[in-house]
């Protein structure tokens, strides 16, 4: 983990070199979320970025016929990088097309038991998710420095996302073998449309607001308990994962450069599932932006 600080820390120094807007760094309980871009020409922006997110927490069995807790830990970990091209600009505003390529990593361990008839059964599910997108972006963005207003919105399309599935379970006591499963999986269209809008409210601060939401379906085999409970077969799972995010930030001037600026933020999400729990969260994020 610290050799991550150490290269955010590194790659911001460069990124706030430029011209380039955009940049932020923001902090919170579970992670970080960044993103530097390098403007190459006029018309040319470079961007890196890196997300993550750990979560633990203890629940009950939802959308299931079982009963019985789980404590689940994920870890989350997204690193992106893209190339976009400004193709026309109208009075203030400017519109961008561009290609994205996306790595994420996410590790789900489930530690619980469930309930057949009086019995308690123990188990334990780890899976690791490794993906690759080649993401597809538009972006319009509206407003100048001397603006009092500033938004942009932009859409992500995925056609195809790469997939590696590792999954190691084991059912106590009599299914403590046969629950190892790798496999590549290929998952359909997914996208996301996401905004934020900004106001210049005075000589001190500014106030913003957006949102996001994201769309991704999930197709790909495990392994899961026979019909005699007694060993595993192969089987698909199939499931659609919507996200969405809310937020707002309060940005404050004159503490460093102009440009870049201090900034506390609240920010809602929920992920809803159409086969797990649905998850909900709202926390406090804090950092550092340097907007368009």
């Amino acid at each position: 983990m610290k050799k991550i600080y150490k290269s955010i820390f590194l790659v911001s120094l460069l990124s706030l070199s430029t011209e380039a807007r955009n940049f932020k760094i923001f902090v919170d309980d579970r992670g970080v979320d960044t993103n530097f871009p390098f403007e190459v020409t006029d018309d040319v922006i470079v961007e890196i970025g890196y997300y993550s997110n750990k979560n633990s927490e203890i629940s009950n069995f939802e959308k299931t016929n079982r009963v019985g807790k789980k404590g689940e830990k994920i870890d989350e970990n997204n690193l992106f990088a893209s190339v976009k091209y400004n193709i026309k600009k109208i009075a203030n505003s400017n519109f961008f097309v561009g290609l994205e390529y996306e790595n994420f990593k996410r590790d789900n361990e489930q530690i619980g038991y469930y309930t057949e008839g009086t019995v308690q059964i123990p188990y334990s599910n780890f899976i690791k998710l490794n993906g690759t997108k080649i993401n597809l972006l538009g972006e319009a963005v509206y407003g100048t420095d001397n603006d009092k207003v500033k938004a942009f919105v932009r859409a992500t399309i995925t056609p195809k996302t790469v997939l590696d599935i590792e999954q190691n379970t084991q059912i106590f006591p009599n299914m403590t073998t046969g629950g190892q499963f790798s496999e590549d999986a290929t998952l359909d269209l997914s996208y996301k449309i996401e905004g934020e809008i900004k106001w210049d409210t005075g000589e001190y601060v500014d106030i913003a607001l957006g949102g996001s939401y994201a769309f991704i379906p999930y197709e790909y085999n495990y392994k899961g308990s026979n019909s005699k409970k007694d060993g595993y077969i192969e089987k698909t799972q199939t499931y659609d994962e919507k996200t969405i995010e809310y937020f707002t930030k309060l940005r404050i001037k004159k503490v460093f450069a102009e440009d870049v600026l201090p900034t506390l933020g609240y920010k809602w999400t929920e992920v809803k599932n159409s086969k797990f729990n649905n998850t909900k969260r709202d926390f406090v994020f804090v950092g550092v932006e340097k907007w368009f």
